[in-house]
């Protein structure tokens, strides 16, 4: 019998590109299967099992083995069938040496990967194409960096499996017919990798120049970045996309992209008359205890709060307005799906709107508990899930409890009768016993007279 091991819905990328992945085992053989979500995603599957013979000769690095994957097509579906490879990933192995804080061993692994990147064949001096452009946008890039005719950018850590003998590329998804630079994809493996992205800015220095990056590269890399995830997520909910949102108002210096820093944006905006920004900042922390000055705002117009850039679950504690010193709770209105007490679920980006009557300033309590309008999304589902099924079993215990009591009363009633019957045939018998005794008396009247 099969059974399912794992799944993975890739929702948060255009619906040509959603897939998902699952593991199964069968009679002790597991295996990997990938399939698309949608009949769009159909040709996106039909290049991925492609990328299989394109990678084939493409490392000369002769520790390289490609997994190979198995193409089953109807005019039904569409599935890819991939051996289960066992061993640790580089992705592991990066952790481990991060949280044991071993940078010469994680420095040691990033030449590695970095050996394996640069070890493609038919490489040549980088050059543009409308391809490219299309995906990684027009970044100015330095002169003479090497590419490859063709281009595996999902040469991260996660995709790496070593097994004591063979490096197997597990997933090579993201596989380009046309040159990218090696040092984008290498640039790429350091800051999407987490332990990486926690290590001070000069370490960090550190693993760029194993590949010749200099600080002021990684920039145009991270913008590259920033663009392959708009092609591939469209306005899904990328966490690389959250960071590109804010783009447009503030310059962030590389060191404050970490992955461990997770930015809350918090934008205060004037609706009425004239919709303008008041406020913007940005906070590392979930929880928030803040005061924003509006004195600048129309004393008697709309004004709304937009906490974080995604859908989000959100206990929003106090809103109160300063008016003179004093200050007081704020009605508002939101655009919640869900509101349980002071708990708010987001599907959208969090709006919190309420009229200003003339405040300096405004105070604000909240926690973040998740962000990601998706996983919003299953919380309120499993919340109204729930609920039903609670009040399915209340009605079950209210139609139970019913019929108890149906029961009883017909128990009662059953007993009633009972006990009426036995005092008509009490009744009965006495009836008798006079007739009797009359019968009895007029016999032996009778008889006396004779």
């Amino acid at each position: 019998m099969k059974k399912i091991l794992y799944t993975k819905f890739s929702r948060e990328r255009r619906e040509q590109f959603q897939i998902m992945t699952r593991i199964t085992e069968e009679n002790g053989v597991r295996r990997v299967w990938k399939l698309p979500l949608r009949e769009s995603g159909r040709t996106h599957l039909m290049n991925l099992y492609e990328n299989y013979a394109r990678l084939q000769n493409m490392y000369q690095d002769p520790r390289i083995e490609i997994c190979p994957c198995s193409l089953t097509k109807t005019e039904q579906e569409i599935k890819l069938e991939f051996p289960y490879i066992e061993g640790e990933s580089l992705e592991e192995r990066i952790s481990h040496h991060g949280k044991e804080n071993r940078f010469q061993e994680m420095k040691r692994d990033y030449q590695l990967l970095f050996d394996i990147i640069s070890s493609v064949g038919e490489q040549e001096t980088f050059h543009a194409t409308d391809e490219f452009y299309q995906v990684f946008g027009t970044p100015h890039l330095p002169e003479g960096l090497k590419a490859a005719k063709c281009s595996n950018i999902d040469m991260i850590p996660g995709n790496l499996l070593m097994d004591g003998q063979k490096i197997w590329v597990v997933d090579y998804e993201w596989v380009f017919p046309f040159p990218v630079p090696l040092n984008f994809i290498y640039a790429r493996s350091v800051f999407l990798q987490e332990a990486a992205c926690a290590l001070e800015e000069e370490e960090r220095r550190e693993l760029y120049s194993i590949a010749g990056i200099r600080p002021e590269e990684v920039l145009i890399y991270y913008h590259m970045e920033v663009c392959f995830q708009n092609y591939a997520a469209g306005n899904g909910e990328n966490k690389l996309n959250n960071i590109q949102e804010k783009l447009h108002r503030r310059s962030y210096p590389i060191s404050l992209w970490e992955k461990e820093k997770i930015f809350y944006p918090l934008l205060l905006e004037q609706t009425a008359p004239v919709k303008r920004e008041l406020y913007y900042a940005d906070s590392a922390e979930q929880e928030m205890h803040t005061s924003i000055d509006i004195e600048q705002a129309d004393p008697d117009g709309m004004l709304c709060l937009s906490i974080t850039g995604e859908g989000a679950v959100i206990k929003i504690r106090s809103l109160e307005g300063e008016k003179n010193g004093m200050r007081e709770p704020l009605a508002f209105s939101h655009n919640a799906e869900l509101e349980i007490i002071d708990d708010y679920y987001f599907l959208k980006q969090p709006r919190i709107t309420f009229q200003n009557q003339g405040y300096q300033k405004i105070y604000l309590e909240y926690l973040i508990y998740f962000r990601g309008s998706q996983i919003t999304a299953q919380f309120v589902g499993f919340i109204r899930q729930d609920k039903q099924m609670k009040d399915q079993l209340e009605e079950m215990r209210s139609l139970y409890t019913q019929s108890i009591q149906r029961e009883e009363a017909l128990k009662q009633e059953k007993n009633r009768i009972s006990e009426e019957k036995k005092l008509l045939e009490e009744e009965l018998e006495r009836m008798r016993q006079r007739k009797v005794v009359r019968m009895a008396d007029a016999v032996h009247r009778v008889l006396k007279k004779e």
